[in-house]
């Protein structure tokens, strides 16, 4: 018969024992974080594909009601709330609703940039998958209309904000990990007005003042403008580093140049009233936007307007 003392003895855990314990707890934990960490990368890359569905489908209805997709495009680098509604892609949402807001990343909460063609008959929504989904593979893909495309392997040079671009101008703003983004000219293309006089009250229309829409912009100033010489034809005109497709910033490339204005150079400051730079944005039928570089200002300038008017080509790459 044992002892009470030897009852006790055996009834405690061992060192040994203890330790074991400790590692199989230890072992349970991590294999239960890493699950975790699956799930939810799983759930982020289901999100990411219910998304782009989802934006397909309201620009889908959009396009059956007007006959076109929005013009304005949304780009990748902010988190900003977009309606899309019978206004278009806007802050705000009109009184036809086709999506209250458009969604952005799960991982970062970016916009998944959104950009019309030019005819606006199509577009492209641009996304990345970092694991298997829904039987896409990892990688970088484009939704269309009709499909989602898998995007090979971007080739070429990363840019950087500061850097030389490609046509030789000053890069500040870059999309796609620098493969791709805007650059500014290091001089000014003299000043002009923002149309030819005969159009000075006629609404060219359709131009928006998002990043990403001022060549776009551009083309239509110049398609109602024709020959001449304006704001949109000197920038189109300018060929720097042998590239013919530089245009007239939009309203919003425009606050971004301004922001790099002490870098690039060359800019105007003063006096105050000649500092003001034409965008291609137009603001109603006989005024289009401008920023004073003395200051950042935003204005709405005639089209024709008797103060000089400086004009500054970028070109996106």
């Amino acid at each position: 018969m044992l002892s009470k003392s030897n009852k006790n003895k055996h009834s405690a855990f061992t060192l040994i024992e203890l330790l074991v314990v400790i590692a199989i707890i230890a072992i349970l934990s991590t294999l239960s974080v890493v699950a975790l960490g699956s799930a939810r990368a799983k759930a982020r890359e289901a999100k990411r594909l219910s998304d782009i569905r989802n934006i397909q489908t309201s620009l889908a209805l959009y396009y059956n009601e007007y006959g076109v997709y929005p013009a304005d495009s949304i780009p990748e680098d902010t988190s900003t709330i977009f309606c899309l509604s019978e206004q278009g892609i806007s802050t705000t949402c009109g009184t036809i609703v086709y999506l209250a807001e458009i969604p952005t990343d799960p991982a970062d909460g970016f916009n998944y940039p959104y950009t019309p063609t030019s005819s606006q008959l199509s577009y492209t929504v641009a996304f990345t998958l970092t694991s298997e989904s829904g039987g896409y593979e990892a990688g970088n893909y484009t939704a269309t209309p009709d499909a989602i495309i898998a995007v090979a392997e971007e080739e070429g040079t990363i840019y950087a904000v500061g850097d030389t671009g490609p046509g030789g101008g000053y890069v500040f703003y870059i999309t796609a990990g620098g493969y791709h983004g805007i650059e500014a000219s290091f001089t000014d293309q003299t000043i002009a007005s923002w149309s030819l006089p005969g159009y000075s009250g006629t609404l060219v229309g359709g131009t928006t003042t998002t990043i990403g829409s001022g060549a776009a912009n551009t083309d239509k100033i110049i398609v109602q403008n024709g020959a001449g010489t304006y704001a949109a034809s000197l920038a189109r005109a300018y060929t720097g580093g042998g590239m013919n497709d530089w245009y007239l910033p939009s309203k919003d490339e425009l606050a971004l140049l301004y922001n790099y204005k002490a870098t690039i150079g060359g800019f105007i400051t003063s006096p105050l009233t000649y500092s003001y730079y034409w965008s291609s944005s137009e603001s109603s039928n006989t005024n289009a936007h401008m920023i004073k570089f003395s200051d950042g200002t935003s204005a709405s300038g005639g089209k024709t307007r008797g103060t000089p008017t400086n004009v500054r080509a970028v070109r996106s790459f």
